[in-house]
């Protein structure tokens, strides 16, 4: 009897023992594919963090590019004006000259002219007599 008692304490524990490691080796097998699931959607959101934040970076990148190419295409256009504008200037300053001395050449043909007038004989008739020219 107390054998008997102790092989059916023996086979109950067994069970015991064998049910708590299936319990066992199931919980570590919910726990590994938890855990594997866990980490995969945690890497998909860090996958798609990485992904954004290297597009933000190319973007960034070309922005840095373009930004440079217009400050250097704004300087160029800054440049042409400032030559046109002091070309315009000159122009100015080039016809104020050149009306200056149209009116001074003027000025001297009238009278370079003035002076061939009281220089030049006066043409006489055949009837008049030769009288000496009174300036």
């Amino acid at each position: 009897m107390f054998n008997q008692v102790l092989k059916e304490h023996q086979q109950a524990v067994a069970v015991h023992h064998e049910k708590t490691e299936r319990l066992q080796r199931e919980t570590v097998q919910a726990v590994s594919e938890m855990s594997a699931e866990l980490v995969d959607c945690v890497n998909s959101g860090v996958a798609r963090v990485f992904a954004n934040q290297q597009k933000i970076e190319c973007e960034s990148t070309k922005l840095q590019q373009q930004t440079a190419r217009f400050a250097k295409q704004t300087s160029q256009w800054l440049e042409m004006y400032n030559k046109f504008q002091q070309a315009l200037k000159e122009l100015g300053d080039f016809d104020n000259w050149a009306r200056t001395i149209e009116s001074d050449m003027k000025a001297v043909a009238l009278e370079i002219d003035s002076v061939l007038e009281k220089e030049r004989p006066v043409p006489r008739k055949a009837s008049q007599p030769n009288l000496p020219l009174v300036p």
